[in-house]
């Protein structure tokens, strides 16, 4: 069995993550929720990071829809509750995949917007919320696409990538700081292909199923 706990050290986690991409049925779930976790980390801590320095040159180049940046951004923040509220909703009425994709879409959609000089404070929040739906969707979908016995693993590696993407989106949107439309451009390319990935993810039949029910093997679309 593939297991994340214990005192093993480097090593053992080591053998358990290649124990993980041993197997095929994993591996073909992991892929495209690595893709999802990639582009998710990318575009929303990039643009939640940079966005009060974001509209603060969105404003300084004339933009007719400008707003505050500090107050954008606290919307921004405050955004993300009506997002938690709604997907808690709607996650077990549409689907961890489907509520995964239409979050990731509309987000992108929102960044597009952006980079093409939309309404600022309107677009922040809805990309804000949308994000977060998607992030409530994609844990839901990330921890119910693996059998038990490999979960911890696979998601401790999805986070790990998630973590490095976090990291390189700050370097990214760092050097594009003064070029505010090619990095919403950016990031909304980021979420399409984040998006793109939910699609191609497992679906498992895990709405109002115990823990102890679940199947041993992931699930299918």
């Amino acid at each position: 069995a593939v297991t994340a706990g214990g005192g093993g050290g480097g090593p053992r986690s080591l053998r358990s993550v290649c124990a993980l991409l041993a197997r095929r049925r994993v591996v073909r779930a992991l892929l495209p929720l690595a893709l999802v976790w990639f582009g998710l980390s990318f575009g929303y801590y990039g643009l939640s990071t940079w966005v009060a320095v974001l509209l603060r040159e969105e404003g300084a180049a004339g933009s007719p829809y400008y707003a505050s940046p500090r107050g954008t951004a606290l919307f921004f923040s405050l955004a993300a509750m009506p997002g938690s509220l709604a997907s808690a909703l709607l996650v077990d009425r549409v689907g961890r995949r489907l509520l995964l994709v239409a979050g990731l879409s509309l987000a992108a959609a929102s960044a597009l917007a952006l980079s093409l000089h939309g309404p600022v404070l309107l677009l922040a929040c809805a990309f804000s919320a949308c994000s977060i739906s998607g992030w409530n969707a994609l844990n839901c979908l990330s921890a119910e696409s693996f059998p038990l016995e490999v979960r911890a693993t696979a998601f401790s590696l999805l986070s790990t990538l998630g973590r490095v993407a976090a990291i390189l989106a700050q370097v990214v949107d760092g050097s594009l700081s003064q070029r505010v439309p090619t990095l919403l451009a950016a990031t909304s390319a980021c979420l399409a292909l984040a998006a793109l990935g939910g699609a191609l993810a497992p679906a498992p039949q895990s709405s109002r199923i115990r823990v102890e029910e679940l199947s041993p093997q992931p699930v299918s679309a």
